[in-house]
């Protein structure tokens, strides 16, 4: 058995290992999954590896990668890692100057892109970034006729690969023999929710560290499916889907795109899998929704079913054994309710399910375990190179983030910053040695998360530090655990909770467009866009009431007093949110400031300057009437 001590002897290991006689890979294409074994999945690597050697790629040399999930995509990055580069991913919806800055940052030499869009994206920049030698593209689609010098096509990378490897036999096996494991693989840029990404460097050996501390309480098999759908450029997609599938030799599907994953999941039956709290959040409207829409019987079993997995779901929490009745009817339960909607939800054989990232509220949580899903969460950051914590069978709690993981450790300074030391710590930010000397000391990070260490060790996140905010009372309140908690409403998309040195908290909301349409049609209750229904005063209600369900749960002190909603849906393209969907808060702040001082003034209405963005291109300045809503004491 070879010694993998780098990620690309990983793979190399597992292609002595299994060859032709088990799938690595499954991509679905024009509604067919194709299937690729393990020595497709070396020889595409070895091949790429060897083509960008040829036109010059050398250790240490940076190669960025843009667009969708595929298998190309972790051809490439192992390709590049092979040859002693260093891989980085961009995010595909980023806007042309988001990925400037980050290859121009990075000092990329390639860039490797999916498709036209993300071509034409360089191609527009191509003359500030000197230093890109080559732009090579695997989805040839409406790149035929593209005649620059500074394109190439993957296929024609791979065929110079071939031919390099010709005239230079084994020099793919050298270069994967050759490689130090101290060396840097990766650099994976935070998500910027205060500023501009910084990033962070990982060594080969930190990485696998990281993923076989993981694998110690978590375990995976050749036999479990997985699918890659969250944005690969994220370090929790490498350290919980990427990197755990090549050690443990499990089978990496990706869809046939981001809008089929739904249909995607159901189809294939992951055993194994990690889910954004939004995109929980979403499935748990869909299901909210279609109950809504359902018939009469099936409306009658959710009613009848659900308190009942709720039931279960404490017992399971409370680490109590349920009597004979309860286990019956969740019997019962589980075949007229709880299978069903796993099975439509793609979960039917997910034997474990990790979330991460923003906070997952209490009840989305309590959902999935009610229909039988056994979710946990994990806290990961970008620097960790990994994943810290995560919870373990048999001893989870929904409000935290689990205990560490092995070989990592965790304390909580005088400020209530977090504090972490494990072995894929980042080695530091890349042409930033400031931030790193601010960030590191002593070989602890320093997470920037305000949380806690409970009696049972199990770590508990209250907000990022600089967003822990107090009221002119004295109450101190977290707006992402207030945050988390509006999450359950199918009507909410997002929130912002407002209220530092201010007399009382206020939310900003902006609704789901697609449940409130739906439940508008219901109504008969007609509108023409976003922000007609957005300020609609039935709308206002609907809201009003999921709101105070939130307040009844938290204290009266810091409970929300106003709110209004957005006139149009946040958006990554305009700066409110991250690429990883997160709230960039500072900047709603300030960007929304006249909307936020009038939910703490006398006026029920305020007109907000807004810009009107056309398809054409055209700019209208418009002004927008936004109604501002109190909340009943209760």
């Amino acid at each position: 058995m070879i010694e993998a001590n780098t990620i690309p002897q990983v793979l190399q290991r597992n292609y002595e290992e299994w060859r032709d006689r088990k799938t690595a890979i499954r991509e679905k294409k024009f509604g067919i999954w194709i299937e690729y074994t393990w020595s497709d999945f070396y020889e595409n690597v070895k091949q790429f590896s060897l083509g960008l050697i040829s036109l010059g790629l050398n250790p240490g040399d940076k190669v960025a990668i843009i667009g969708d999930n595929a298998p190309e995509w972790l051809y490439a990055e192992l390709a590049v890692q092979a040859a002693g580069g260093i891989s980085l991913g961009a995010y595909q919806d980023s806007v042309t100057s988001e990925i400037k800055y980050v290859v121009e940052h990075s000092d990329v030499r390639f860039v490797v892109a999916d498709d036209q869009e993300q071509v034409d994206k360089i191609l527009e920049v191509k003359d500030e970034l000197p230093k890109v030698k080559k732009l090579v593209y695997w989805d040839i689609k409406g790149l035929w006729f593209y005649d620059d010098p500074l394109t190439i096509s993957f296929d024609e990378v791979k065929e110079l690969g071939k031919t390099y490897e010709a005239t230079h036999p084994g020099a793919f096996e050298s270069c994967i023999e050759k490689l130090d494991e101290n060396s840097i693989a990766m650099i994976c840029y935070t998500s910027g929710t205060t500023g501009l990404p910084k990033g962070s460097m990982f060594t080969h050996k930190g990485l696998l560290a990281m993923t076989r501390s993981f694998l110690e309480f978590e375990h995976l098999y050749p036999s479990d499916e997985m699918m890659s759908y969250l944005p690969l450029p994220w370090t929790g997609e490498q350290g919980i889907t990427i990197l755990p599938t090549l050690v443990s030799g499990a089978t990496l599907n990706f869809p046939e795109k981001a809008e089929t994953v739904q249909e995607d999941l159901r189809e294939l039956g992951i055993t194994y899998g990690i889910q954004s709290s939004r995109l929980l959040q979403s499935q748990v409207s869909m299901v909210i929704t279609k109950i809504a829409d359902a018939g009469l019987l099936k409306r009658l079993t959710y009613r009848l079913f659900m308190p009942v997995g709720y039931k279960m779901a404490s017992f399971q929490l409370g680490k109590q054994k349920p009597n004979l009745l309860w286990r019956i009817l969740n019997i019962i339960g589980y075949f007229l309710l709880f299978r069903p909607l796993q099975d439509w939800l793609g979960y039917l054989r997910t034997r474990v399910l990790y979330t991460g990232g923003a906070l997952v509220g209490t009840e989305i949580y309590n959902f999935f375990l009610a229909i039988g899903i056994n979710l946990k969460c994990m806290y990961g950051l970008t620097e960790a190179g990994g994943i810290p914590t995560g919870h373990r069978n048999g001893d989870i709690k929904m409000e935290s983030a689990g205990p560490p993981s092995p070989d990592t450790e965790l304390r909580i300074c005088d400020t209530g910053e977090l504090l972490l030391r494990c072995k894929g710590l980042t080695v530091g930010y890349y042409k930033n040695p400031e931030g790193t000397a601010s960030a590191i000391t002593n070989g602890w990070l320093h997470a920037g998360d305000n949380g806690l260490i409970d009696e049972d060790g199990h770590l508990v996140i209250f907000d990022r530090m600089e967003d822990m905010a107090i009221l002119t009372s004295g109450n101190k309140f977290a707006p992402q655990y207030i945050e988390s908690k509006m999450k359950f409403s199918p009507y909410i998309q997002d929130s912002v909770i407002l209220g530092r040195d201010k007399d009382y908290l206020a939310c900003l909301i902006s609704i789901d467009f697609t449940t409130v349409g739906k439940w508008a049609e219901r109504r008969a209750l007609a509108y023409n866009t976003f922000t007609d229904l957005s300020q609609k005063p039935e709308v206002h209600k609907l809201i009003l009431d999921d709101i105070q369900k939130v307040n009844r749960t938290l204290p009266k002190a810091i409970r929300i007093r106003k709110f209004a909603n957005f006139y149009k849906e946040l958006d990554a393209d305009d700066a409110e949110l991250t690429r990883t969907r997160k709230l960039r808060r500072g900047y709603i702040e300030e960007k929304y400031i006249d909307l936020i001082e009038s939910l703490y003034s006398d006026t029920s209405e305020v007109s907000v300057k807004t810009e009107v963005k056309y398809r054409d291109g055209r700019i209208r300045a418009q002004q927008m009437p936004v109604k501002i809503i109190s909340i009943p004491e209760e």
